[in-house]
């Protein structure tokens, strides 16, 4: 069987995980362009599920919202847990 894009709605990568966790300021540009220090340790916080959307999909921002700020990021999911990892 043959998937044609155009007949599929892709979604998000991961339909309902459990936790979202992200780093923040984790390259130094980026903390320089949001005119702050690169931090000594990493800052890491939390996403709601249903900030996830998929690769076409619209971003419909609230209409109290004036600016919005936008990012991409590499991401990585995996049903097991993890084991055997080193500190760098």
């Amino acid at each position: 069987m043959r998937l044609v894009s155009y007949h599929a709605k892709f979604g998000p990568p991961v339909w309902d995980p459990a936790k979202i966790i992200c780093l923040g300021l984790n390259y130094r540009d980026h903390a320089r362009e949001a005119g702050l220090a690169a931090p000594a340790a990493p800052i890491f916080f939390a996403q709601f599920a249903n900030s996830l959307i998929g690769p076409t999909a619209m971003i419909v921002p609230p209409a109290i919202t004036e600016q919005v700020d936008y990012e991409a990021e590499p991401s990585s999911a995996s049903p097991r847990r993890s084991r055997s990892c080193r500190r760098s």
